[in-house]
């Protein structure tokens, strides 16, 4: 079983790859909507799109997000990043998240830095944390997946 969430995975593994030092400013900006909008889109598909297409998905589906509910605040990587930093970005317009680059002259070097500013993953490497929250989506997908077969279908 193939699963519509699985394609936006795929396409947030892709964001993830081309989030290379470099990025700066407004082009930084746009692409880290990008990964936090496809990162949660992951749920929503999964919920709307997905858990619609059959009848034990649905409740399995229905089941996994009952949980999460129930764990909340845990897990962190959903409820703090992935849910509270997409919300902030789209309703407000507004990102924890920052960029900036030094420039050692004398080493000829440059470095970029790409970290949370605020909140409770404050000083997490912005690229580590998506990977967190693919690996989250993966997990959780794997579960819904595993029970599917356990359940006979």
């Amino acid at each position: 079983m193939i699963l519509q969430a699985e394609e936006v995975l795929r396409d947030c593994r892709e964001a993830l790859d081309d989030f290379v030092d470099g990025l700066q400013g407004r082009r930084w900006r746009r692409h880290w909507i990008l990964c936090l909008t496809l990162v949660r889109c992951v749920g929503h598909v999964l919920k709307e799109v997905d858990r619609k297409s059959d009848g034990t998905l649905r409740s399995i589906v229905d089941i996994e997000y009952q949980e999460l509910e129930q764990r909340k605040p845990e897990p962190r990587i959903f409820w703090e990043f992935i849910k509270k930093e997409r919300d902030s970005i789209l309703k407000q317009y507004r990102t924890s998240a920052g960029q900036g680059v030094t420039i050692d002259l004398e080493e000829n070097k440059t470095t970029y830095d790409y970290v949370i500013n605020e909140g409770v993953f404050k000083g997490y490497e912005q690229r580590e944390l998506l990977k967190q929250a693919i690996n989250f989506w993966e997990q959780h997908i794997a579960n819904i997946k595993k029970k599917y077969e356990q359940w006979g279908k």
